[in-house]
């Protein structure tokens, strides 16, 4: 199967600590990430994403 870069926009703070934890594992982050979206494709993950927003009033 022919490989792709893929490039993506993350926290800085996560990607550090994603590519540290990897290296721990004697992994490399590409095989460890491409497992990943495997499993959210195979349907073995779910994600859910949520943004959620505070309004409070001001004091006049």
């Amino acid at each position: 199967m022919a490989r792709k870069p893929m490039s993506i926009q993350i926290e800085e703070t996560l990607q550090e600590s994603f590519k540290l934890k990897c290296k721990c594992n004697s992994l490399k982050y590409s095989d460890v990430a491409e497992a990943l979206l495997q499993s959210y494709v195979d349907g073995k993950i779910d994600v859910r994403v949520e943004m959620k927003y505070t309004v409070t009033p001001k004091t006049l």
